[in-house]
């Protein structure tokens, strides 16, 4: 390898581990068990048929800019399929969001016959003591069909040169 290509790898290695430090700074300290007992909350008010309560836990900024719409689409899944039957925690990620340690909660849940895979990206409040709903994805299982709204979370992988 040529003495340039050394120093490319040398600096594109030593980006890489300044960012993964940065995020393991950001990251550290969160509560996941706070944010699965919260994701628990939200899937046990939908089984409820409380879809008013279950959308009051998505942050204000979600609820401002997407409310309305979840509410029907919450309320629509509902009426037509009936409640959450089932919701079982598939995986648990941290993941920064705006330079805060949020949690990636990864749903499979069932609404009688229906099936559809949820993802929620929950963030801790300012005094950390609890977390809300920054974002929400519903991926039918069926027809593979997917509604986002909020923070979403995309797996990206980092290829060196």
């Amino acid at each position: 390898m040529t003495r340039k290509r050394w120093m490319a790898v040398g600096v594109s290695v030593l980006l890489v581990g300044a960012a993964l430090a940065f995020i393991a700074t950001r990251t550290s300290n969160v509560n996941t068990d706070l944010a699965i007992a919260a994701g628990n909350q939200f899937f046990s008010l939908l089984q409820a048929r409380n879809v008013r309560g279950a959308t009051e836990m998505y942050d204000v900024r979600f609820r401002n800019q997407q409310g309305e719409v979840w509410d029907r689409l919450l309320a629509s899944l509902d009426a037509q399929q009936g409640p959450v039957t089932k919701a079982t925690l598939a995986g648990v990620q941290i993941v920064p969001v705006e330079e805060v340690g949020c949690v990636l909660l990864q749903y499979q849940v069932s609404r009688g016959v229906a099936a559809s895979a949820e993802n929620l990206v929950l963030c801790p409040t300012t005094e950390k003591t609890s977390f809300v709903i920054v974002g929400h994805e519903l991926t039918h299982s069926d027809t593979q069909q997917n509604i986002a709204a909020g923070v979403r979370v995309q797996m990206k992988g980092v290829r060196l040169p």
